[in-house]
């Protein structure tokens, strides 16, 4: 039977007690965790109960109503949109607009920070 290296987090008094065993019966802690383990797993489950295999419900969502091949630029646009809208009704908050860069005609700069 081959091996496999693996690292496993096992709580502190699962393993005094694995260490403990091994020391009894002068096997390695290795050799006795593979025991356990194998015990653990031939063991048959509790009044022979089985867990349901879990399954995802879904939902039928219809259509897209845009072209997703391209939802990165979508999502932009969305984006935009929505800045422009809050612009219009002045609910864009300043901090967001503080640092952002204008352009006017064929300069560009920095936005000015407005006084309070």
């Amino acid at each position: 039977m081959s091996t496999m290296r693996s690292t496993v987090r096992i709580d502190d008094d699962l393993m005094i007690e694995l260490k403990a065993r091994a020391r009894a019966e002068s096997v390695s802690l290795t050799r006795i965790l593979n025991r356990t383990l194998h015990a653990g797993l031939a063991r048959p489950t509790p009044d022979g109960a089985r867990r349901r295999p879990f399954r995802q419900k879904t939902a039928a969502m219809g259509q897209p109503t845009a072209d997703l091949d391209k939802a990165l630029a979508l999502a932009a646009r969305l984006e935009d949109e929505e800045a422009a809208r809050k612009l219009s009704l002045r609910k864009f908050p300043q901090a967001a607009l503080k640092g952002t860069v204008t352009v006017t005609g064929d300069i560009i700069g920095p936005v000015a920070p407005e006084e309070d």
